[in-house]
């Protein structure tokens, strides 16, 4: 999805669409490719690099299982930091 087509999805102002979107496009859990308008212009659609993300509690403490589609760094890392951030 381009991010004002987010920014509707999730109502949410398209300025913290960005500022989440450059996080994660940072962290490698999303990447921007370029796509044309009809009116010549291009935007950007934002793809999820990550196939399936658990998430679960037990014993007070989370476990996280991340499976991505790309190895372009260490993602388990990157979604640490990510998490940390918020």
């Amino acid at each position: 999805m381009t991010a004002p087509e987010l920014s509707t999805q999730c109502e949410m102002s398209k300025s913290t669409v960005y500022r989440r979107l450059n996080k994660l496009e940072e962290c490698g859990l999303v990447r921007a490719v370029h796509v044309p308008d009809p009116d010549g212009n291009q935007r950007k659609r934002y793809e999820a690099q990550l196939d399936e993300l658990v998430v679960r509690l037990e014993e007070g403490e989370f476990e996280l299982n991340l499976q991505t589609t790309t190895r372009t760094q260490e993602f388990a890392d990157a979604f640490t930091d990510l998490w940390e951030g918020l």
